[in-house]
């Protein structure tokens, strides 16, 4: 299993058996739990997560100390989610500039705490995968292309993109033709180009080639998008210099994989 897939669960072991049941609905997250201060330590410095649920509890498990250390210790803390029963004292003392932190404060009565921890904690734990495909820390220069004649294309793509960043600063460029697309590349930083293969005036292929004769796949990383998946374009396509290829009906799974490929 992708290691970016585990969740945290450090509480007490009735809170962490509440928290089981909760995930077991979910197939694509494995639960890791600590009951203690030091557990939870080995465990973050041994595994990566994609959340971590923190129970606080009087006399048992302090969860301001936990986050703290977190926030002390890591450069990046996953999305975290503290669980109290009521009011959490000095919550307003945090800082959470390293992460998305949420907080649940539980109702009185044992059966309405597990009912609002099972309402609550799943869809937490999606938001923090959602959180996970986020590419906005891969784009330098804040800004994509994308190339493609038909203006359907263009929003689908551009939507696409918009989708996996949360900064607001990203500029996604839209060009209807080659000669539009080498201009716009002219005057502008992009740290990717979105190519559709058959174009007017230019095609894919070409406008690819005059993309490499000054800038390499590293500076200006090009995903070519077809309906064309024969394997001498492909070859064609590899020996101009094209980071990546994707067959339309588009795999938006496989697309996202490929587009955070190329920006690492």
């Amino acid at each position: 299993m992708d290691t970016d897939k585990f969740v945290l669960s450090m509480g007490t072991e009735s809170f962490l058996t509440t928290i089981k049941e909760t995930l077991d609905y979910a197939i694509e997250f494995k639960l890791v739990t600590a009951i203690s201060f030091s557990h939870a330590v080995f465990k973050l410095r041994n595994q990566s997560f994609v959340a971590v649920i923190i129970e606080d509890k009087e006399n048992r498990f302090d969860a301001l100390k936990m986050y703290k250390f977190m926030n002390d210790k890591y450069e990046k803390i996953p999305p975290s989610m503290i669980v109290s029963y009521g009011d959490l004292k000095n919550k307003h003392l945090i800082s959470n500039e390293k992460c998305k932190l949420e907080f649940i404060e539980l109702p009185q009565g044992e059966d309405l705490q597990e009912l609002h921890i099972h309402e609550k904690i799943l869809p937490f734990v999606q938001r923090s995968m959602e959180l996970q495909l986020d590419i906005s820390h891969l784009l330098k220069n804040q800004r994509v292309l994308v190339v493609d004649d038909s203006k359907i294309n263009r929003l689908f793509l551009k939507d696409f993109i918009l989708n996996h960043t949360t900064h607001k600063t990203i500029k996604i460029d839209e060009a209807k033709d080659g000669f539009q697309a080498l201009q716009m590349i002219k005057e502008n930083k992009y740290d990717l180009v979105l190519l559709d293969y058959i174009m007017p005036k230019l095609e894919g292929n070409e406008i690819l080639l005059i993309i490499r004769n000054t800038f390499s796949k590293k500076q200006l990383p090009v995903i070519v998008i077809s309906s064309q998946d024969k394997l001498d374009i492909v070859k064609e396509l590899i020996n101009y210099g094209v980071n990546d290829y994707i067959t339309r009906p588009i795999n938006l799974n496989a697309l996202l994989k490929k587009i955070t490929q190329v920006l690492k």
